[in-house]
């Protein structure tokens, strides 16, 4: 654990120097909260171990659902806290640790990466909040032995979100509630540290439940772990699945992790499902309280719930399938379930989703030309291409032909080369249709079509 704010500094605690003599002996060390009743006015000295107790936690959970043998190692894991880490963001918008301007706690991966926590006094404090600890290190935990595409954001329970970001939060939340044995998860924050609010991973009123619904991601993952037999509320399914979680964390190290689709719950649930086939009906019986169907395959093809009444075709299939020189498929980004309160830039519909099967060794041209857009607007369509994982993109901004009265020249294109045989995931979107509501110059312009195409000499 270290001071962000500080240079990084690493947190200590020592004593006084003492000899040992020539007998065994224990000295106790005490960290005070620097509480004093009504206030923080003395050292916080205990924050960075209580953070470490989650993590440690966590580390003998995961180590009891590894097989036999030598147990993989963690990779090196900085957490950022500091009594100035606060909940309003840097000069540009963003989190700026150095600062300790980080909006919210997140998890970051790469070299300058780690997870960061907030730690104002009087406003939000994280060194207690286990739950929160817990669901920042199960995004390391994906990151470290899994794989997560989740392209993060606002988000709340009840929206209906980008299916990456939905498995990823929903895995965060019922993470939390496995490690704490706790299935309800706190957030304290406020005056005194007095106020906060809590979630009840298993019975919270469900809001728009689909695959696109981090509230649903979570119930499910967390009645796939637990015992308790509870009734699914407002129905008469019984949660009979009592899988722990060995078979969970089986599922996000090796089929997750090398899924050709995008991680979301229906790669998850077909890997579990094989695994586990006697709790096959049971699992089945989870998702259908969930408005999710039970899928046939890792790519949803029999999903039917599209959320908002008016998104319908503009986010079913979950993935239209193209075929190599076989012509265009329209497809169209949305802001349609735009959230007032969290925006539209990671929601579900601004990006679209296609998959298809290289025929040859070699380069493959990927495009998408516009063939609609709201009166007096341009586009600027992006495409990012993925194979268990990102590997390509093109995001060129519209050139100058590109204009409301010329929609054609709309065009993003680029000539990847791939692997006959393999199947890639290709991902299509509206660029503004992915900023925030209130950008001041690119707001999104809403329902943007194109025509995707995949060609090969």
């Amino acid at each position: 654990v270290v001071n962000n704010v500080f240079g990084d500094a690493l947190y200590v605690i020592d004593s006084a120097t003492f000899n040992t003599g020539l007998e065994d002996f224990t000295r106790d060390l005490h960290a005070g909260s620097g509480w004093t009743g009504s206030a923080y006015t003395e050292a916080r000295a205990a924050a960075p171990l209580a953070i470490l107790d989650v993590i440690y936690d966590g580390i003998e959970l995961v180590l009891t659902a590894l097989p036999a043998g030598p147990a993989p190692a963690f990779p090196p894991l900085d957490i950022h806290w500091s009594e100035l880490n606060r909940s309003d963001f840097g000069p540009d918008g963003v989190p700026d640790p150095g600062s300790g301007a980080l909006g919210t706690s997140f998890y970051r991966s790469g070299s300058e990466g780690g997870i960061f926590l907030l730690g104002a006094a009087d406003s939000d404090t994280e060194e207690y909040d286990r739950h929160v600890i817990a669901h920042e290190w199960a995004h390391y935990l994906e990151d470290a032995f899994s794989r997560s595409d989740s392209i993060g954001g606002p988000h709340a329970q009840g929206d209906q979100l980008d299916m990456r970001l939905a498995f990823g939060e929903g895995w965060g939340n019922a993470f939390s509630a496995m490690l704490t044995r706790d299935a309800v998860y706190r957030d304290t924050l406020g005056p005194e540290q007095a106020h906060g609010f809590d979630l009840d991973i298993e019975g919270e009123p469900r809001l728009n439940s689909g695959w696109f619904s981090e509230g649903s991601v979570q119930e499910i993952l967390y009645d796939i772990y637990d015992a308790d037999p509870d009734i699914q509320r407002g129905t008469l399914v019984i949660d009979q699945v009592n899988l722990g979680f060995a078979p969970i964390f089986e599922v996000l190290r090796t089929a997750q992790r090398e899924t050709p689709a995008l991680t979301s719950v229906f790669p998850f649930v077909m890997a579990i499902k094989a695994s586990e086939p006697g709790a096959s009906a049971a699992i089945d019986a989870l998702l259908e309280v969930h408005e999710i169907e039970p899928p046939a395959d890792i790519w949803g093809s029999t999903e039917s719930n599209a959320g908002h009444p008016d998104g319908g075709a503009d986010v079913l299939p979950v993935y239209e399938v193209l075929t190599v020189n076989g012509g265009p498929k329209n497809v169209c980004s949305t802001d349609v379930y735009s959230s007032s309160l969290t925006g539209s830039s990671n929601k579900l519909g601004s990006r679209r989703y296609l998959r298809f099967t290289a025929t040859a060794d070699g380069k493959h041209t990927i495009s998408a030309t516009t063939t609609a857009a709201p009166a007096d607007e341009h586009t600027d369509p992006d495409l990012v291409l993925h194979r268990a994982g990102r590997i390509a993109e093109s995001s060129a901004a519209p050139t100058v032909d590109c204009t409301p009265a010329a929609l054609a020249a709309c065009q993003e294109s680029f000539a990847p080369v791939l692997e006959a045989g393999l199947e890639y995931v290709l991902e299509v979107y509206e660029w503004t249709n992915t900023n925030a509501r209130d950008d001041p110059e690119y707001p999104p312009i809403g329902r943007a079509c194109f025509d995707v195409e995949v060609t090969q000499p």
